[in-house]
């Protein structure tokens, strides 16, 4: 039996019709980047970093979720990704300029 992720890493890759914003192809060139990342650290974590479907965030994206830690990215782009990798997924951290605040959602 599988062990349960110690992360797991969801980032939207839906496509819209073009009337709202949408993640899209974007979302999913972040995602494999991500995905690249995590195969060539050699990390001993048992991270998951999977594709999904709508995170109801399209005005703010690409977005993306790391849990167990809640820390939710907005307006990523692939030039992104290392440093989301090493400062969020493997050691924790927030990155500012990226997160994306409950307050960003009262407009």
């Amino acid at each position: 039996m599988k062990k349960i992720p110690d992360k797991h890493i969801f980032v939207c890759i839906n496509c819209r019709d073009g009337l709202r914003k949408s993640c899209g192809d974007e979302g999913l060139i972040i995602r494999n980047k991500l995905k690249n990342l995590l195969l060539l650290s050699n990390s001993d974590k048992n991270i998951r970093i999977n594709k999904s479907g709508c995170l109801n965030q399209c005005e703010s994206g690409p977005i993306m979720v790391v849990y167990p830690n809640k820390i939710w990215y907005k307006n990523i782009s692939i030039d992104d990704c290392e440093e989301i990798f090493t400062e969020s997924i493997l050691k924790d951290k927030i990155i500012n300029r990226l997160y994306l605040k409950d307050k960003d959602n009262n407009s």
